[in-house]
């Protein structure tokens, strides 16, 4: 069997099958894949006859660097401005009753073309202050398709166990629970027999960016952990790109990461109600 593609250098490669990886542009003297920024005197491209290395280059320029050795050579590179890409951690993530709190949060956008935001949904849970990421999808997509990941999720590692023991629950930004996506999701619990619980999330949120960038030393202070059975899924992928490159402007997607914020609040906010500790009585009159 052969396959030709693209592969992450850390994923194993399956016996029987062979990945072919062809590169844009070659080193003329050695054969070895061209560096960018491509070099006009040494390197020649792998399929002369449709393009040339001059316009080969000056279509890797007008992309950007990250985006040029994703294309056309193979190199999934994430230049992290606010989250570091060494920042991101795996770990093994506990059974869901066994955190202190779990929350899905849904970050909806209005369109499913392929222009459009990405749909986002994080499941996130939280143990003794650290937060595990245990599942992601973010895709761009219908409201649909979003829909039935989340009920496949719901009856498959939310809905087995005591939810009042798990104390889990689903949340959307109240701005975005509005007839056309409630509908999407009513039409799919009448499909299953059941209505998954989703509530409003009525926060009045300030600034998005600013509201993403103030938890990234959670982050830096490895005090996040993504699911390391998750690895090779590409919405869990996805997400983490979307957050690594955060804070490069208008050409990146900024869903997860919000969505992410938006649980990583829900849990810190709810272990701080938890934790803190209300007494009553009457106040001493002190003696002068």
């Amino acid at each position: 069997a052969k396959i030709v593609g693209d592969i992450d250098e850390h994923t194993p490669k399956r016996a029987g099958v062979y990945h072919s990886k062809i590169y844009a542009a070659y080193n003329k003297f050695n054969s070895q894949p061209a560096t960018p920024p491509l070099n006009l005197d040494t390197d020649v491209p792998a399929w002369p006859e449709h393009y040339s290395i001059e316009a080969l280059k000056k279509r890797m320029d007008t992309m950007g660097v990250r985006l040029a050795l994703r294309e056309y050579f193979h190199k999934h590179v994430i230049m992290g401005l606010i989250f570091k890409e060494e920042w991101i951690r795996w770990g093994k993530v506990l059974p869901i009753h066994k955190y202190d709190y779990v929350v899905a949060y849904f970050d909806p956008s209005f369109t499913g073309n392929k222009s459009s935001d990405y749909k986002a949904i994080v499941i996130a849970g939280i143990f003794k202050s650290k937060i595990y990421i245990i599942k992601m999808f973010c895709r761009q997509c219908g409201i649909g398709e979003a829909a039935r990941w989340l009920y496949d999720q719901w009856e498959t590692i939310l809905k087995p166990v005591d939810m009042k023991e798990a104390n889990c629950d689903l949340f959307m930004e109240s701005g975005f629970i509005q007839q056309m996506l409630l509908d999407a999701f009513v039409a799919e619990g009448l499909k299953r027999g059941f209505q998954i619980p989703i509530h409003p999330d009525k926060r009045d949120k300030p600034n998005k960016e600013a509201r993403i960038e103030s938890i990234a030393p959670l982050w830096e202070n490895e005090h996040v952990i993504y699911n390391d059975d998750e690895r090779q899924n590409e919405d869990m992928i996805t997400g983490i790109e979307q957050t690594v490159g955060f804070g490069q402007g208008a050409r990146m997607h900024d869903d997860a990461p919000d969505a992410i914020e938006g649980a990583i609040y829900k849990l810190t906010n709810k272990m701080r109600h938890a934790h803190t500790e209300i007494r009553l009585g009457v106040r001493k009159q002190q003696k002068w």
